[in-house]
């Protein structure tokens, strides 16, 4: 899982917010950590197209740049 103090590097914010992955990240944990639960990792996936194919569970390449977006209308909320 996941957990402030082993994330990786973020940046900007709002519906501007990245986040550059880490070894061993993984939708789920992002999506946990960003959003409270892993099951909205399609939230992660509907704003990273690049990554739908990836199964679950699997992990990210590392350096790899997430638009991870809060957005209202969405009922996103950004940890």
């Amino acid at each position: 899982m996941t957990t402030e103090s082993s994330f990786g590097q973020m940046s900007g914010s709002g519906k501007d917010r990245t986040y550059t992955t880490k070894q061993g990240d993984t939708l789920e944990d992002l999506a946990a950590f960003f959003y409270g639960d892993p099951v909205h990792r399609q939230r992660l996936i509907d704003d990273n197209p690049e990554v739908a194919a990836l199964p679950p569970g699997d992990a990210l390449p590392a350096g790899m740049t997430l638009h991870v977006s809060e957005d209202a209308e969405r009922g996103d909320t950004v940890a």
